[in-house]
Order: C-alpha cells, then structure tokens, then sequence
C-alpha cells in the first residue's frame, strides 16, 4: 500500500508534467503565430509580447522538455526497478517475520527450561503439541526437540534471507548478523552437532543474560518489519 507522502509526491509529478505539455503547446502555438487569426489589437499585443519575452519562454520550454524526459525516463526504468524492489520486500519481510516467530517461540520454552529444577533435555515443557507421523495422535517436544527444531527452521528461513541479503539495510542486516552469531545460537547449534554428548555443558552455559540478549535483538528486528 502507497503512502500518503508517496501518493502526493506521484500526484504533483503528473501535474507538473501536465503543465509542462500544456506549455509546450502553448509556446509552440505562440511561435507558429496562431494567434494571428484573432482580433487585431490583441494580435498586435501578443505579436510584442511574444517578441518581448521570447527569451524567457525558451527558458522555460527548455525547462519543460527536460521535465518531460526525466519523467519517461522514471516512467520506464526507475518505476519497474521500485515494483521489484516493493516484490523483494515482501519475501524479505515473510522471512523476518517467520524467524521473529521461531524466536519468540524458542525464548519461551528457554525461559521455561531456565526456571524448571530439574534441567533435562529429555524432559517436555508440555506445550507446543505436534501430531506423530506413527501414530497420528499429538505429542509433546522435548526441550531438546524444540531446540533442535528452531534452529532447522531459524537456519532455513535465514539461507533463504541471504539471497536478498544486499536488499536489506545496514541496520536490519547488522541485527540479523549478530542473532546468528550470539552466543544462544551457536550453542544450540553445538548442542545439535554434538548429539548427547554436551548436554551438561548446554544445561550449565544457558544463561538468562544470553536470553535477555537474544530476545531485545528480536526486539529490535521486530520494530524494523
């Protein structure tokens, strides 16, 4: 959807271009002596004036003409170029909003897991159902399940970011960088790897501060879409 400033400046360019086609028309009538054929007096006065002031309409016709241009120009390249980026947009803003809800999903089972006694990665924070591919009944995700699947879907979600990675301004793509480079990623990320093997050393280096910092970056991302 266009906005109200968008609309204005598009509106007050077909004007402007109106005008100068109409004083085209004008000056090029003017110049061929059309108005030869009206009363004497006022021929004689627009014969001077245009005698006068003949200066200033080729000023202006100038002026006119190169409006004109620079607006089939914007018409036929820079309009295409912004509906594209307008197309680009929409798949960048899909992606960011699928993986600030992965995020805010993956945060609330990480704050359940960091408030819970007994931290297990097998145990289930009993939310988040999902229906078993066996036996078509639902069930819950482990701690470990949920983690595993976030960063699959974070992950693939972000590969598919990356294609329009130059699309992106400076500010989103730094937040962007520092989320798949914070310490809470990479962790889960070797908690994956690393099958069962580092589950005590995930357990113990989950800290509330990682995710206090990775959900003001979603924060952040969330206020940029």
């Amino acid at each position: 959807m266009k906005s109200k400033r968008k609309f204005s400046i598009d509106r007050f360019l077909l004007l402007f271009l109106f005008l100068s086609i109409l004083e085209i028309l004008i000056f090029v009538m003017l110049k061929a002596g059309a108005y030869r054929k009206l009363a004497p007096a006022l021929c004689k006065f627009l014969s001077a004036f245009v005698h006068k002031y003949s200066f200033i309409f080729d000023i202006i016709n100038n002026l006119s003409m190169t409006f004109i241009m620079s607006y089939i120009f914007y018409m036929v390249a820079l309009i295409p170029e912004r509906k594209k980026q307008q197309s680009i947009n929409k798949y960048i803003n899909m992606y960011l909003i699928n993986i600030s809800r992965f995020l805010d999903d993956i945060i609330l089972v990480s704050n359940h897991f960091i408030s819970t006694e007994d931290k297990k990665l097998k145990n289930s924070p009993n939310f988040v159902s999902i229906v078993c591919k066996d036996t078509g009944r639902m069930g819950f995700l482990t701690y470990r399940d949920h983690f595993k699947k976030f960063y699959n879907q974070f992950m693939e979600e972000y590969q598919h970011l990356s294609h329009y990675i130059v699309f992106i301004d400076d500010e989103l793509r730094d937040y962007l960088y520092k989320i798949v480079t914070s310490n809470f990623i990479n962790q889960i990320k070797e908690l994956i790897i690393n099958s069962n093997e580092l589950d005590e050393v995930f357990v113990e280096h989950l800290k509330i501060t990682e995710i206090t910092e990775i959900t003001d970056l979603n924060i952040r991302l969330k206020q940029k879409l």
